[in-house]
């Protein structure tokens, strides 16, 4: 399956979810959606995990997918890094899924091929995680919660490239117990799972929570 986008959308996508992508590990991989309209990225280190989005223009209304390792995904990011100039920022980027092969990228002047290292009927610990972005209910409560969440993930927000500086980050607490849903622009969302309290107190002492 085919799609093409620009290389400013692809390279957000790519270059935020290697953000939330485990170094080692089972889970040092990604996973590359290609839907219609639209290519995703999914990341995760087993504490939290972010799933990226760039618009695109499809060959066909339907569904693909493939994993690629981070090194990769390191490597597609570079690839297609746009310049300064807006000429650059909108040039096309073709992308070819080919399941069980590999992601076929071109630019306007190279070619990368990824090596896809999903094989049907492996263990695919990403499959399942698409559900948190699309099944969890966001409507609001009607009094506060507060939550603990690692301030090393929330550092992660501010480095992550949006489509405007100053694009808010837009978050739901389902319950102070559930993972954290956070919307930061358009095209980029991120779950992160909550600290327990209790246990935080025991480890660092009185004063960690807002009392």
């Amino acid at each position: 399956m085919k799609a093409t986008s620009t290389m400013e959308s692809l390279f957000r996508a790519v270059a935020n979810a290697s953000e939330w992508a485990a170094k080692t590990g089972t889970l040092s991989r990604v996973r590359l959606d290609c839907w219609s309209q639209r290519v995703t990225v999914l990341a995760t280190d087993s504490v939290a995990m972010c799933l990226t989005s760039a618009p695109a223009e499809t060959t066909e209304a339907r569904h693909t997918w493939l994993e690629i390792t981070r090194p990769d995904l390191e490597a597609l990011t570079k690839a297609v890094k746009p310049g300064a100039t807006k000429e650059s920022k909108e040039a096309q980027v073709s992308l070819n899924f080919v399941p069980e092969e590999g992601l076929h990228v071109q630019t306007g002047t190279d070619d990368f091929t990824f090596k896809d290292i999903y094989r049907e009927g492996e263990a695919d610990p990403l499959g399942g995680l698409m559900g948190y972005f699309t099944e969890w209910r966001t409507e609001q409560v009607s009094y506060p919660m507060g939550v603990m969440l690692s301030a090393t993930y929330l550092a992660r927000l501010n480095r992550m490239r949006k489509e405007a500086p100053d694009i808010g980050a837009h978050i739901i607490v389902p319950d102070p117990a559930e993972p954290v849903l956070i919307k930061l622009g358009r095209y980029t969302r991120v779950v992160i799972q909550p600290i327990d309290p209790v246990r935080h107190v025991k480890a660092f002492g009185g004063g960690v929570l807002w009392d």
